[in-house]
């Protein structure tokens, strides 16, 4: 009877001890597991149009992509992240806010809320269009214009002076713009009329659109006399409506400004500053997606460089104007 108490009391002992060895196991576990697992790669962006980059839908796809690309999942999971997560922003307030606070590894951002952003980004590429151009260094570069209707004073005159476009400013109807994320479509018009011109654009009153197409729309239709925009939203309205060659009787380009870059794709500077092997796999794959796509937007390389010029425009438009967020 001794005997067989000694065996059970051996038996519970090694028992208790092999339940504490499993406990301890997968404390360790789970403290490992979250030591070195960052979850989801989180790309965000702008849910409203006027950015230039594509929206949700393309997105959701360029994810499905880069998961299916063997490099970029391997490095992936050698930074210790379960995957990728797509993460839209409800406005510009709501992204800069994000950007600051650096929820995403990777964002889809205008140009000027990058140029805001407390230095915790940095550009990897940019978008480009059909109808963007070049510079020397191969930056994408987009004009922006002010445009009239056949109702205003400027559409019928034949050299423009300086004192006729701040009378036609200040006539007590508004000027249609893009919304003030787009670079070339709001803040280079504005800025040059108030440079060149000596016209302050501003205090006659703004009616914001969500793109340069509806701009042109409003000038088209005449909601608004004046409109600043991208340059070339005009010709994409009019070919879509087929009315190309009615361009000359249904608007005017009075001012066409330097060009501005395009809206770059930024990744977390602490990723960027030690050459991650993630994000030179990521820039690849993008850029091979929407080729593959044959989208609209395409991406070149792109750095923190290229976007200097216009972090002093934005700094002079505030300057002057205030800070403008609709």
């Amino acid at each position: 009877m001794n005997c067989f108490r000694r065996m059970c009391h051996v038996l519970f002992l090694l028992l208790a001890i092999l339940c504490r060895a499993q406990f301890a196991a997968a404390q360790d576990e789970a403290t490992s597991a979250t030591l070195t697992s960052r979850g989801l790669f989180r790309i965000g962006y702008l849910r409203r149009e006027e950015t230039g980059h594509p929206g949700e839908g393309a997105l959701d796809d360029l994810k499905k992509y880069l998961l299916a690309n063997h490099t970029i999942d391997s490095a992936l999971r050698a930074e210790g992240h379960s995957g990728i997560g797509i993460f839209p922003c409800d406005g510009p307030a709501d992204m800069l806010r994000r950007l600051n606070a650096r929820e995403f590894d990777v964002a889809f951002t205008p140009a000027s809320l990058y140029l805001q952003q407390q230095s915790g980004y940095t550009a990897i590429l940019m978008a480009r269009r059909p109808g963007d151009t070049f510079s020397a260094t191969n930056t994408v570069l987009r004009y922006g214009v002010v445009i009239v209707s056949p109702r205003s004073p400027l559409f019928s005159k034949d050299k423009i002076q300086a004192e006729d476009i701040r009378s036609a400013l200040h006539s007590g109807r508004p000027i249609g713009v893009v919304s003030t994320q787009s670079a070339a479509g709001f803040y280079a018009p504005l800025l040059t009329l108030a440079v060149q011109y000596k016209a302050d654009p501003i205090s006659p009153g703004l009616t914001y659109y969500e793109t340069s197409e509806e701009v042109v729309k409003a000038v088209v239709s005449g909601l608004v006399d004046i409109g600043a925009c991208e340059d070339d939203a005009i010709d994409r309205v009019l070919k879509s409506a087929g009315l190309d060659a009615q361009k000359s009787r249904m608007l005017r380009v009075i001012v066409r400004t330097d060009p501005t870059p395009t809206d770059p794709i930024v990744v977390k500077s602490s990723l960027a500053e030690r050459n991650n092997p993630l994000v030179r796999a990521l820039a690849a794959g993008i850029r091979d997606f929407f080729v593959a796509q044959r989208s609209d937007v395409q991406y070149v390389p792109t750095d923190d460089r290229e976007y200097g010029r216009l972090e002093q425009m934005l700094k002079e438009f505030n300057l002057r104007f205030g800070q403008l967020n609709p």
